[in-house]
């Protein structure tokens, strides 16, 4: 078995430095296959953080027989930790070390700290990065959401060119010649994807960016063009821009700051009244009006209205969203009559008044939008 160890300031990760903590054991493995009963685990990477710097700790099997070796060393350095980092590990890495652990007969105690019980007697958390990177899909402009894809989108370079269903015949190689070049590949994918999860932390900030976290700096009420504009701050900036589109919603966001513009409108719009049925349309008036007002007028003269045509007409100043956001979060427009331009428009409005508006109000729209799709 070899270790080998490296030590990196943090210094060079810039933006990873608010989500990285000394309790955290950042983990990987090679395996040589995807079945944890017969495919053995021939490379253990760890990373944590000891006094501003990064210590990266490889690992390596020289030969399957040593297997129990890096397993058993692994373990013990996890002893030390309290949160165990992954990336997809909840799926692939944490059960496949713990059966590949139970398959050896290897430290019940420790290995039993791999199933992230909070009950058990010192529980070990997980974080799947993947998972957590996930949660942000409606705001990240990424088709795929493998390392690799992350790293790419973040501008992270790799010198490994390699992925791991690749290296098993290189390992295989290895275990048998020891040839230096092969360990070389090896190694350098194994670094890569463990030094790539703490290259990636800083794409969790777009995590933030949630109502809780917005601060308004600034609005612009501008009926003219059409669009209220409103400029947010946060406090852990994003690596990446970000342009955003969504119906009636724009938005750009930069470092710390969100800048987002939402529809207005002013002039007159329709509030189509709830019960349709309950209205008569007077075809001399060319009006609507309730069935009972319209028992004596002659049958001729009248006919049932029809949707589109029971409704209000009011003047004023309007604030525009998505039919469809409107319905997935009904709890913001408690209390607001809607109105629309027409009977099927997407577009739903409430009044708005510029010289009382509800900050509150305007952070969790502008923040909600931000994740909404339909």
């Amino acid at each position: 078995m070899k270790t080998i160890h490296y030590e990196e300031e943090t210094a060079k990760f810039p933006g990873s430095e608010p989500f990285l903590s000394e309790d955290m054991l950042f983990t990987d493995i090679e395996t040589l296959g995807f079945s944890a009963e017969k495919d053995p685990i021939y490379l253990i990477g760890t990373a944590s953080l000891k006094e501003k710097s990064l210590h990266i700790t490889l690992y390596l099997a020289e030969t399957p027989a040593e297997e129990a070796d890096i397993l058993s060393a692994f373990l013990e350095e996890l002893g030390s930790f309290y949160k165990i980092i992954t990336f997809n590990g909840e799926r692939f890495d944490l059960p496949f070390l713990k059966k590949r652990a139970e398959a050896l007969g290897i430290a019940p105690e420790a290995r039993q700290r791999l199933d992230a019980d909070e009950n058990a007697t010192d529980p070990l958390v997980s974080i799947d990065l993947l998972r957590q990177i996930r949660q942000n899909k409606e705001l990240l402009p990424l088709s795929h959401f493998n390392q690799t894809s992350i790293e790419a989108f973040l501008d992270v370079e790799r010198k490994d060119e390699y992925d791991g269903g690749k290296l098993i015949p290189v390992y295989r190689r290895y275990a048998k010649t020891q040839d230096p070049k092969d360990e070389d590949l090896l190694l350098l994918h194994n670094f890569e994807d463990v030094k790539g999860m703490i290259r990636i932390l800083p794409i969790l900030s777009y995590g933030k960016l949630r109502p809780e976290n917005l601060q308004i700096q600034d609005t612009d009420w501008d009926f003219e063009d059409g669009h209220l504009f409103v400029t947010c701050s946060f406090e852990t900036p994003v690596p990446k821009p970000l342009r955003i589109q969504r119906p009636s919603f724009y938005c750009i966001v930069e470092e710390d700051r969100l800048k987002a513009a939402l529809t207005l409108y002013s002039g007159t719009l329709k509030y189509f009244l709830p019960y349709p049925a309950q209205y008569i349309y007077l075809l001399r008036e060319e009006i609507i009006v309730p069935k009972m007002l319209a028992a004596t007028v002659p049958a001729e003269q009248k006919r049932p209205a029809k949707r589109d045509e029971c409704y209000s007409a009011v003047n004023g100043r309007f604030l525009g969203f998505d039919a469809a956001f409107v319905r997935k979060h009904p709890e913001l427009f408690a209390g607001e009559k809607q109105f629309r331009s027409k009977f099927d428009d997407d577009t739903l409005y409430i009044k708005t008044d510029p010289a009382n508006t509800n900050e509150e109000f305007l952070r969790t729209c502008v923040g909600l939008l931000l994740r909404f799709s339909n």
